[in-house]
């Protein structure tokens, strides 16, 4: 049996990374699909921005976090979706400061027409806002909306 030379494999194999580099591009998020949406936001407390989103039967606001990395819900909202909180994750606030919380699982929202799946972490947001502050359902980051493209206007 003849043996390849080390060269050979080495093309082989930059060969089948660049083929699957090529289609990787072409793929769609399964289960996401090509809808079109203009999502509205709000002003809250007059320096952020929340969307309405619906959930469980529910609009609530949630507030528009581009620098957050995830999905959370408030403990009022969990049981209202019917989330069992379990295990535990663990996240940064924008000063360095850490949040441990339970996870939710995966939830299913929409933004109008627009649905939308993440994994959720159950969070008290409401403590870390001004009494007195408008009800949130929870926050809603870059990673809620997945793999689609977007633009902020």
């Amino acid at each position: 049996m003849r043996m390849m030379s080390r060269n050979t494999l080495l093309a082989i194999a930059m060969l089948l990374l660049m083929g699957a580099c090529a289609t990787a591009s072409l793929r769609k998020p399964v289960g996401e699909p090509q809808v079109v949406a203009r999502i509205a936001l709000s002003d809250y407390l007059q320096v952020m921005q929340t969307v309405n989103i619906d959930i469980g039967g529910h609009s609530l606001p949630f507030l528009f976090d581009t620098a957050g990395g995830a999905t959370l819900v408030t403990p009022i909202v969990a049981d209202t979706i019917g989330c069992k909180p379990f295990g535990r994750v663990t996240g940064f606030r924008h000063d360095g400061s850490r949040i441990d919380m339970p996870r939710c699982g995966s939830i299913d929202m929409y933004v109008g027409v627009l649905p939308l799946r993440a994994e959720a972490g159950v969070f008290d947001l409401m403590a870390l806002l001004p009494e007195g502050a408008p009800k949130l359902g929870g926050i809603v980051s870059l990673q809620t909306l997945g793999m689609r493209p977007w633009t902020l206007d």
